[in-house]
């Protein structure tokens, strides 16, 4: 603060002096010119070099100087003024002193004002913050129970209901939404990626709880499963989630195993088509199950409500099967009988249903449940439900697992001692190098007997029997000489078959490398045969999928000229495909003519028909156009010479089938695998009708510090639709309930309502701030003792909806 120098002195003895200099000229002194001059000099002279000096000076006498009074005087009247500087400025000290301290003193009184309304602010602002600082307790109700209600407080509105963390109308009647269920869209491991997008959502993972084991014996059973042990409860019926049971429930999961050294088989089901390994699931990504709810009625009901009852593992020791918590992604109500988008119940990410209470606070309320996952939201008609579930992660568990010893004979089952293994294999795998020969191909077994299905996939496991009994096939190739009919045409060469009787005629069949065995004197016969009857030997060709009857020409027609030479003129009712010098195979008689041989082709008409040449003794009766539906046709490999035919030695590989019938006992072992799972004891869906109103009334909370500050936060949902309007307000009371002060919660839109209440502050209006509302002794009780809550919910009449409180906190700061 800027004040004036208390510094006068120099000032008062300028004064003076000039004073004393127009003093001197009034009183006709100095008044010539000289001694006005001469005395100015001595002003100018005294105010250059005395001031802030004293104006007095001992004027003494001059040796032989006359004495007078006239310079005591002097000395005594300069004396008398700076007596009277001091005295002023001593005045002048004491008053600027005095203004000084008065000015300060408003300024301390002016800043401990402002640090009283400093004090306030910072003391709201702790309260906005949710600080932790000493001077600052959180009092409050997670609503799980009715432990921190008072009941009978409440008297002319109904109590809220209060159950699984959250507060609500009361509901006077509830309907339940009559349904079937299904796993939608089962998509293993993400393996069929046409479905993978789908927007009501995928499941990814196997029904059942199929490999974790107890750790307690049950008769005869060591380690049994855990769908052995708790047989009457089907882990692997979806209906199991909306039986309404405490008991039962639904288990979903997925595993990845290291199945090094081990054979692929051992972790697989049959899906009938194909096989699926369950042993590999992607361990980086969630395992997923998706719901079907199918309404009982096609046109739909109307529903609001929807519960969710988790199963979070066993309690076994050791079994480190326990889960904490699962999500749930997404929940779809949808109508087919429109075209309406499904309505998305979850809009803010995914909701948290844990085992632990621990992990609610008053932040998380819409996306965190305990034990028991609540959703309400604006009635809807819907036919089918879709809820997905989400667990990303896995826990490395042990896993029991069942695998095959394999023998070679069936008295290991009676033998005593060690019997002997199947080539020395503990772990039964015929694909291992080594095992079979080098050349087996087309190894076959029935996996079946070892590898259970995707609709039964313990059925390998649930079986009394221990042994099983398999034959294993495979094919084997060798290499042999024989001796073969080889029929030659031009540069190219075809082996014997077999001979076949059609008809009466006699068909030497040859293929490009036939591979049945005949013996050399069989061939030689044969041989013989065909040379002794050159021109009437049909010698077929056929491919290895075809029969004689494919080959057969159909005859639609046949004419005869005179000749000589004669030629005949044979039309096809399918195209014939032959070429001049083609040989075809005939028999059979057309009117009078004969037919019974092999002949040249001598010309092709068109695709239907050609022409031969009669190499008949006899000549044969001219025909103009005869119907020939008796007369045989085929084309023939080659005409059968004496040169054309010889029989050789060959070398042909030949197929081995060999059969080895195996036993094969099973045992188990305890493998570490990381294992995701879903568990769901209860689903419910349903319609709740409410109340209008009702009303929680807290029991105290006792303090017993004096209060300065208090706020309320609260986590709350209040569902606004065209047919209904909710609301909650809220109220704290310090006396008991005698007087109850609404409050607004912090972190909400500013409606009038105070969000901090002040108690006992006395301070002065200038220094309230907005948004707080004080409160002093006598209007409320100093110091103040307890505390109690209020919430009162209300719904329109219209409409169905209700309010949702899901836990609140009072925040106190103590002066």
């Amino acid at each position: 603060m800027a004040q004036l120098s208390t510094d006068t002195l120099a000032y008062a003895q300028i004064i003076n002096s000039v004073q004393s200099f127009i003093s001197n000229y009034i009183e006709n002194k100095n008044v010539s010119p000289k001694d006005f001059d001469a005395a100015y000099q001595i002003l100018v002279s005294t105010i250059r070099r005395s001031v802030t000096g004293p104006i007095s000076k001992l004027d003494l006498f001059n040796k032989g100087e006359i004495p007078s009074s006239l310079r005591f005087n002097e000395f005594t009247k300069k004396i008398t003024d700076d007596i009277n500087i001091i005295n002023h400025q001593f005045d002048s000290l004491a008053a600027n002193y005095v203004s000084s301290f008065n000015n300060l003193h408003d300024e301390i009184e002016s800043e401990k004002a402002s640090m009283q309304r400093i004090k306030s602010k910072i003391g709201a602002l702790e309260l906005y913050s949710g600080s932790t600082s000493n001077n600052i307790t959180y009092l409050g109700d997670l609503l799980n129970n009715m432990d921190l209600v008072d009941v009978d407080k409440s008297t002319t509105i109904s109590v809220c209901d209060i159950s699984d963390g959250i507060a609500t109308l009361p509901k006077k009647q509830i309907k339940k939404w009559r349904s079937t269920i299904s796993i939608y869209n089962k998509n293993f491991n993400n393996l069929n990626q046409q479905k993978n997008n789908d927007i009501l959502g995928v499941s990814n993972g196997l029904a059942g709880c199929s490999f974790i084991y107890s750790n307690q014996s049950i008769g005869t059973l060591l380690k049994p499963f855990l769908f052995q042990k708790d047989s009457t409860v089907t882990k692997s019926d979806p209906t199991r989630m909306i039986d309404e049971s405490p008991v039962s429930f639904f288990e979903y999961e997925t595993l990845f195993v290291d199945k090094s050294g081990k054979p692929d088989y051992e972790f697989q089901y049959s899906s009938g088509t194909e096989t699926v390994d369950w042993s590999s699931f992607d361990s980086t990504k969630p395992l997923k199950l998706t719901v079907e709810l199918k309404s009982a009625s096609s046109s739909g009901d109307y529903i609001n409500y929807i519960s969710l009852i988790p199963f979070f593992g066993y309690d076994d020791t050791d079994l480190n099967a326990q889960i904490k918590n699962i999500q749930v992604t997404s929940i779809k109500l949808y109508n087919s009988n429109t075209a309406d988008a499904p309505l998305e119940v979850i809009n803010d990410g995914p909701v948290f249903i844990g085992a632990d209470i621990s992990g609610a606070n008053i932040s998380n309320y819409k996306n965190y449940f305990y034990n028991k996952g609540i959703f309400r939201f604006p009635e809807t008609l819907a036919n089918k439900v879709y809820i997905t579930f989400e667990q990303p992660v896995f826990q490395t568990v042990s896993i029991k697992h069942a695998y095959w010893t394999p023998y070679a004979s069936a008295n290991y089952q009676t033998a005593t001692g060690t019997v002997a293994t199947w080539h020395d294999q503990t772990r039964f795998n015929p694909e291992a190098a080594g095992v079979l020969p080098q050349a087996a191909t087309s190894v076959r077994w029935n996996k079946a007997a070892v590898v259970p299905t995707l609709e039964a996939p313990n059925q390998i496991k649930s079986n009394t029997n221990e042994s099983v009994k398999i034959d294993l096939t495979y094919l084997t190739t060798s290499t042999i000489r024989t001796p073969a009919l080889k029929l030659t045409k031009g540069s190219e060469s075809a082996y014997f078959y077999n001979k076949q009787t059609i008809a009466g005629i006699e068909f030497y069949v040859f293929k490009r490398s036939a591979s049945i065995n005949v013996t050399e004197s069989v061939l030689e016969t044969i041989k013989s045969t065909m040379i002794a009857n050159l021109n009437t030997v049909p010698c077929v060709f056929l491919e290895d999928n075809q029969i004689l009857q494919d080959v057969k020409i159909d005859i639609q027609n046949v004419s005869i000229t005179s000749g000589p030479p004669q030629v005949i003129t044979i039309k096809c009712l399918e195209k014939h495909g032959f070429s001049v010098g083609s040989h075809v195979f005939m028999n059979g008689t057309v009117s009078t003519a004969s037919f019974n041989g092999v002949y040249t082709v001598a010309s092709k008409v068109d695709d239907y028909t050609f022409t031969v040449a009669n190499n008949n003794t006899e000549t044969l009766p001219v025909l103009a156009l005869q119907a020939a539906l008796t007369l045989t046709c085929y084309p023939c490999y080659v005409k059968v010479t004496s040169t054309n035919v010889t029989i050789e030695t060959v070398s042909k590989t030949q197929n081995n089938n060999n059969t080895e019938p195996i036993w094969l006992k099973r045992n188990y072992e305890y493998i570490p695998a990381k294992r995701a799972s879903l568990g769901i004891r209860d689903i419910f869906l349903g319609k709740e009708i409410y109340l209008e109103s009702a009303e929680i009334i807290s029991k105290p909370f006792y303090v017993d510090k004096d209060v300065d500050l208090l706020s309320v936060e609260v986590g709350e949902y209040l569902p606004q639709s065209n047919e209904s309007t909710t609301s909650i307000d809220y109220y704290i009371s310090v006396d008991n309930g005698l007087k109850w002060i609404q409050v607004s919660p912090m972190k909400k839109n500013f409606v009038g309502i105070p969000e901090i209440l002040s108690f006992n502050q006395n301070l002065n209006n200038t220094n309230m701030l907005p948004q707080i509302a004080y409160y002093n002794s006598p209007e409320v009780p100093s110091p103040i003792k307890s505390i109690r809550f209020r919430a009162i919910m209300k719904k329109t009449k219209t409409g169905n909806s209700t309010p949702v409180l899901g836990s609140y906190k009072i925040g106190i700061r103590f002066k």
